[in-house]
């Protein structure tokens, strides 16, 4: 089932949607995404800070040009640290998208356990 939301969902709206079973990607480990929504056009960036540091973009639009989301990517804080002076100097033109950290998912020390035998050599 493939779902679109507006805004990230919340762990227990995750929960309720999936019956409490979600996939987690380790490509995303210590990995903040961050939407963008431009007023205007309403298309929406994604921004990837790995640790605190702006590391790459997502755009899934089709309204903007290269050219626009490179300077859409320049002008981001290189800094997570830094999107709440960002969002405040152009809030008339933007909202930002964040995940409350109270949302987080955090793996805990478990093993993880194969449900199908592997067949060793």
């Amino acid at each position: 089932m493939l779902t679109k939301f507006d805004v990230p969902p919340t762990r227990a709206e995750l929960m309720k949607l999936y019956k409490g079973t979600l996939s987690f990607q380790c490509a995303f480990l210590n990995m903040d995404l961050i939407g963008i929504r431009f007023l205007e056009s309403q298309e929406i960036i994604v921004i990837q800070y790995r640790g605190a540091f702006k590391c790459g973009f997502i755009y899934e639009g089709e309204k903007f040009t290269n050219a626009q989301l490179l300077e859409a990517y320049d002008d981001a804080p290189k800094i997570y640290d830094d999107l709440q002076e960002y969002e405040r100097k152009h809030h008339e033109f933007i909202e930002l998208l964040v995940v409350r950290k109270h949302d987080y998912v955090f793996i805990t020390e478990a093993e993880v356990q194969p449900k199908i035998p592997i067949k060793k050599l």
